[in-house]
């Protein structure tokens, strides 16, 4: 335990502290994102003639990023694949994030590490754990991000998740445990699982092949409402909760956690095979 407690500060000091500055860089992108849905917002108000229509609530800024697409496949003939952009890139960022660090630690340091460590596991767990701890800030960092938006565009008065243009009588009606669940704890459960499982193909395969596999999962979940395709859940207008959808919010976090703890277990069990045989590889 001493030795996990020791290797789990060093990937915080060497993977979070050090990297401090960009918590800031993407802070400050997360509120130009809100910045130009606000004006967005404020251009729609002024063509319409409503200017008191343009402000806008915390649930409004979360809402437009987390909001994702109803499903592609089987709808209207003619209609374009598009991509919901925010919702991507809040998810590529993370994932891309997690992967960085834990691959670059590998690739610098690793013969010296299996050399000198008495369990491969506690590096491997440390690294899940720091994949965990990273996926809370990041995450942190969106939400600040949009009560600073709300704060700054507007009043105190629109910290609210009950009231906004986008507030659905669904929505309004639905417990204050529900809502949290899905704004706050389903998204990031989801890209813990998708975090570790990308870490998990960098370190035994390529991160390049690896990236590619967590974008084609993500654009995959786009296309297609399935519960298996794990993005999904991720995405507010595919809950069940909110319309008569696939996507159970309760059986989407009983997914996530099993996809992190397969991937953690898996993980623990293939490093103790693999042989070092030459930098950045095993």
């Amino acid at each position: 335990m001493k030795q996990f407690k020791r290797q789990l500060r060093y990937d915080l000091r060497a993977g979070t502290f050090q990297y401090w500055i960009w918590y800031v860089v993407i802070f400050v992108f997360f509120l130009c994102i809100h910045s130009i849905y606000l004006l967005s917002i404020k251009k729609i108000a002024v063509w319409q003639g409503n200017e008191q229509q343009s402000v806008l609530s915390y649930f409004d800024y979360v809402w437009n990023v987390l909001k994702g697409v109803p499903e592609f496949a089987g709808t209207q003939r003619g209609q374009s694949f598009s991509v919901p952009m925010e919702w991507f890139v809040l998810q590529i960022i993370c994932m891309i994030w997690n992967l960085f660090y834990p691959y670059m630690d590998f690739y610098e340091r690793n013969i010296q590490f299996f050399l000198q460590a008495k369990s491969r596991k506690q590096w491997w767990y440390s690294k899940c754990t720091w994949v965990v701890i990273n996926t809370i800030l990041y995450y942190s960092v969106f939400f600040i991000s949009g009560i600073v938006a709300t704060i700054y565009f507007g009043t105190k008065n629109e910290l609210t998740l009950q009231r906004g243009l986008l507030c659905s009588e669904v929505w309004i009606e639905m417990p204050l445990w529900k809502q949290l669940i899905l704004l706050f704890l389903l998204p990031v459960v989801v890209s813990i699982a998708v975090g570790i499982f990308v870490v998990l193909l960098s370190i035994f395969f390529h991160p390049i092949g690896s990236v590619s596999i967590g974008l084609g999962i993500y654009i995959a979940s786009v296309y297609w409402e399935q519960p298996y395709l794990i993005g999904n859940y991720s995405m507010l207008v595919r809950s069940s909760w909110l319309q008569s959808g696939k996507m159970n919010a309760v059986i989407g976090m009983v997914f996530s956690v099993g996809v992190i703890a397969c991937m953690s277990l898996l993980g623990s069990r293939w490093i103790q095979k693999k042989d070092v045989h030459k930098k950045g590889r095993v």
